[in-house]
């Protein structure tokens, strides 16, 4: 099936190619700005901690992208959306997870704690969404309502 890049309008016969295409010419670096967080991680999240802490961006730089088009992830505090992918840490579980439905406003229960955490890191995307970047709604994860502040105050529009 044959894709065109939104970004270049350069066409491609597969989509191995245009995929490969869009990583190497329209990859952008993440920011490489320096913070610490305290404990093991969690920069936003419910609690202190101890300790000297592991850089936030070492914690940014283990996650994987959540779609195939460019983007970065960013700390919450600097991401200035309104909703993306966000990543979560509960220092205190050592739990961890991503969820489609985050907002850097609003929090998320833990499953092993119930703890309340903001999402350390929101995904930004850049240029253009692809349809083929969504995952089919077969493949979606469910959205856990309950643990979720946005739902909970009728801002969150997850389906």
């Amino acid at each position: 099936m044959p894709s065109k890049c939104i970004l270049c309008e350069k066409e491609f016969s597969t989509r191995g190619a245009y995929l490969q295409h869009k990583k190497s010419k329209h990859e952008y670096q993440k920011p490489r700005i320096q913070y610490r967080v305290a404990g093991v991680a969690g920069g936003g999240g419910g609690g202190g901690g101890g300790g000297g802490g592991r850089s936030l961006n070492d914690l940014i730089g283990t996650l994987k992208d959540p779609v195939s088009g460019a983007g970065y992830w960013i700390d919450r505090k600097s991401f200035h959306g309104r909703k993306s992918f966000g990543a979560y840490y509960c220092q205190y579980s050592q739990s961890t997870w991503i969820s489609a439905h985050s907002y850097p406003k609003y929090k998320q229960d833990c499953k092993e704690c119930d703890r309340s955490l903001f999402p350390f890191a929101l995904w930004v995307n850049v240029g253009g969404r692809d349809n083929d970047d969504r995952a089919d709604a077969a493949d979606r994860k469910p959205h856990h309502r309950s643990r979720c502040e946005a739902c909970r105050l009728g801002v969150c529009d997850a389906i």
